[in-house]
């Protein structure tokens, strides 16, 4: 099966797909627990979240159009078009997309361009071989809390109020409230020690119409 790999910006406002499909991806990640050493215990692990994975590249941007190419001869462009454009999103210094399907690996992720390097080699003139390392980009921003009205304040782009006490819904998870609320999964132990819940708790489920406090 073909797969296809598709780099954008802002919501597509701009996109290319990749005209050659690289003959190896390397995808790299690794955990992020910590372990403690605790008195009459001995070691713990606290599970965190992993860190974020990266992505590389391998590939070429050829001179013209062959049956290999994975775009049709009207919609491929010049190599220096390609560079071009992936050197004007890395100035942005914002995330672009990436979106990889097909395979048995699918991605669609917000991602940093960490490195991008090309040259032309002799014996195939006019192609352009290239590395193109992307990191995954987790979106974040400070929180505001304003304790007069005891509500808390999201400093994103979409300001967002969030009351203190969350009713809960039919297939709500702690996961999933946190992004509901707050965007990100930052407050799930939180909530889970604000409301004195479980490992036992969590895993029997949310029983909808409990009141949790989430601040």
């Amino acid at each position: 099966m073909s797969y296809h790999i598709y780099l954008s910006i802002n919501n597509n406002e701009e996109l290319i797909e990749l005209p050659v499909l690289p003959k190896k991806i390397e995808i790299s990640g690794s955990g992020n627990n910590k372990s403690t050493e605790i008195l009459n215990l001995g070691e713990v692990t606290q599970l965190k979240l992993p860190k974020l994975f990266s992505l590389q590249i391998d590939a070429e941007f050829p001179a013209k159009w062959y049956p290999g190419c994975n775009v049709s001869e009207s919609k491929l462009l010049k190599p220096y078009d390609y560079a071009a454009i992936i050197e004007k999103w890395r100035r942005t210094l914002k995330p672009i997309r990436l979106v990889f399907i097909g395979s048995t690996i699918d991605i669609n992720a917000a991602v940093s361009i960490e490195s991008f390097s090309y040259n032309e080699e002799g014996g195939n003139v006019g192609t352009w071989s290239y590395k193109l390392k992307l990191k995954e980009y987790r979106f974040f921003g400070a929180d505001k809390i304003n304790i007069d009205s005891n509500v808390i304040q999201k400093s994103r782009s979409s300001t967002k109020t969030v009351n203190q006490l969350y009713t809960v819904r039919e297939g709500d998870t702690l996961t999933s409230i946190s992004i509901k609320n707050f965007g990100d999964e930052s407050a799930y132990w939180d909530i889970k020690r604000l409301n004195g819940l479980t490992d036992t708790d969590l895993l029997n489920g949310l029983k909808p119409g409990m009141e949790l406090r989430l601040f």
